[in-house]
């Protein structure tokens, strides 16, 4: 009887083997039908992808829908969740005539919860013929300058606004890699509008609210085709002048409340000045954006090391030329290099304008006061002065 219970009790509390090698590696497809290629002028589906393992039915992000787009957007697609596989239909069945890209994401995950290591994609053909070509780029966040992983991008010969059911031509999808590349096989010829942006709440069609970019492009048979796109968020308004900083005595920061175009610099077409009451003005040597002044200050400390007191740098770097120029990241910040130094405890005003925000709208600008505050060094000096008197 003891043991009777002891089995029974030893089989009712099932789990892993001990032992054995630990599965680190995601699922990996095997096959798929239809085969990659095939014409098939009567299909009417479904689309099947096998793996090499059991899969999860939850993704690693979002859900196993959003692990399958079909290309090009013809109807809902319906994703059925298999032991090894995933069953896909489209919602109305599969259109005659059309060559279809099937793409599986690296969401899908094993029962260890390993994703799969790399998307997959297969195209087949309801009848035409499958013309061989490229159309492919890059996306990247147009403030970090970073790739937009995830971004998806739509390819139509429709001019497409935010509505992307509007018109009748076919609308291809692709999505962004961790790399931000995307890529369009097989299209059929024609010029395209080529339509990219960050599907924030997984609609399939960019919203007024989420970073989008466009271009277009004229694709043909046996062609390879490439276009690069920054995504932005829409923004109507122009730049405005939030504050004035003091670096110090021969640099003003001057912040706005919008990121700036970093292609209007050095700034040919923006006006600044710098006056003192009734006085007079202080003559502006140069307007620099904020990837040039850091620049600039990393030559000076490389040619003169980092003992010369900051003032010391300012003035070095105001006085050196920049050669070349990279791609700069976007930033609210602007630099002011003067030919006089401002004094401490006097009110200054600052006048900007002519410049133009990332998304290209303005030019604006603004106006802001500053007073230069007393060095913190001198008061350091002044203390200690006193206390070395005051010891004796």
């Amino acid at each position: 009887m003891v043991l009777a219970v002891a089995a029974f009790t030893s089989c009712a509390r099932p789990g892993a083997p001990i032992g054995g090698p630990i599965d680190n590696v995601g699922p990996q497809v095997v096959g798929n039908t239809p085969n990659a290629f095939a014409v098939l002028g009567d299909f009417q589906g479904p689309v099947e992808v096998f793996f090499d393992e059991r899969i999860s039915e939850t993704a690693s992000s979002g859900s196993l829908q959003d692990a399958v787009r079909i290309s090009p957007m013809l109807g809902e697609i319906a994703v059925k969740h298999r032991s090894q596989s995933l069953e896909i239909e489209i919602l109305g069945g599969f259109t005659q005539g059309v060559v279809y890209r099937v793409t599986i994401l690296p969401i899908v995950r094993d029962l260890f919860q390993n994703p799969m290591p790399y998307p997959f994609e297969f195209l087949f053909s309801t009848g035409p013929e499958m013309i061989a070509n490229v159309a492919a780029g890059t996306v990247t966040d147009g403030i970090t300058l970073k790739p937009s992983f995830g971004a998806t991008v739509i390819a139509s010969t429709d001019t497409l606004g935010s509505n992307l059911e509007s018109g009748d031509g076919l609308k291809h999808i692709a999505v962004a890699d961790s790399s931000g590349v995307y890529a369009f096989r097989y299209l059929p010829t024609g010029t395209y509008s080529i339509t990219a942006f960050m599907d924030e709440n997984r609609s399939n069609r960019p919203e007024s609210t989420e970073p989008i970019a466009s271009t277009r492009l004229l694709v043909q048979a046996n062609d390879t085709v490439f276009t690069d796109m920054k995504v932005l968020r829409p923004d109507s308004t122009p730049p405005v002048l939030n504050a004035v900083g003091v670096v110090d005595s021969l640099t003003l920061l001057v912040e706005f409340d919008d990121y700036l175009d970093p292609e209007q610099f050095p700034a040919e077409d923006v006006v600044a000045t710098l006056s003192k009451g009734a006085s007079g003005a202080i003559e502006i040597k140069e307007i620099l954006d904020e990837h040039e002044f850091d620049v600039r200050r990393e030559l000076a400390r490389d040619a003169v090391g980092d003992s010369l007191p900051t003032i010391a740098l300012d003035s070095i770097a105001s006085t050196m030329e920049l050669v070349g120029r990279s791609a700069s990241v976007p930033s609210r910040n602007v630099y002011l290099l003067l030919a006089e130094p401002i004094k401490p405890e006097i009110a200054y005003e600052v006048t900007i304008s002519g410049l133009v925000n990332v998304n290209g709208v303005g030019p604006s600008g603004g106006t802001g006061s500053v007073i230069r505050d007393v060095p913190e060094r001198l008061l350091d000096n002044v203390s200690l002065d006193r206390q070395d008197h005051y010891e004796r």
